[in-house]
């Protein structure tokens, strides 16, 4: 994570089970919340060219990432809010 500053740095993370694999380059893009946050339904913003950020919730993966593609997104980053889990 490039920025801002105060959280800058590399962090652990896990990849999707489906979909194409992600290049040992990664992607880049300016991260943005979603909207609903949970991901369950269709986005009420715009998330073209973007990374959205999704909390972990109630559907499946698959559901949250298909709702950021079809919002415009290039990449999804599921918030992990379970303790002592594997990422």
């Amino acid at each position: 994570m490039n920025s801002p500053t105060a959280i800058a740095g590399n962090y652990q993370v896990g990849t999707a089970d489906f979909g194409p694999a992600l290049l040992a380059a990664g992607i880049t893009g300016n991260v943005a919340q979603s909207s609903p946050v949970d991901g369950c339904s269709a986005f009420s913003n715009s998330l073209t060219g973007k990374i959205a950020l999704i909390d972990r919730g109630s559907c499946t993966f698959v559901s949250k990432t298909k709702n950021a593609q079809n919002a415009g997104a290039v990449g999804v980053i599921i918030v992990d809010n379970v303790s002592n889990s594997t990422p």
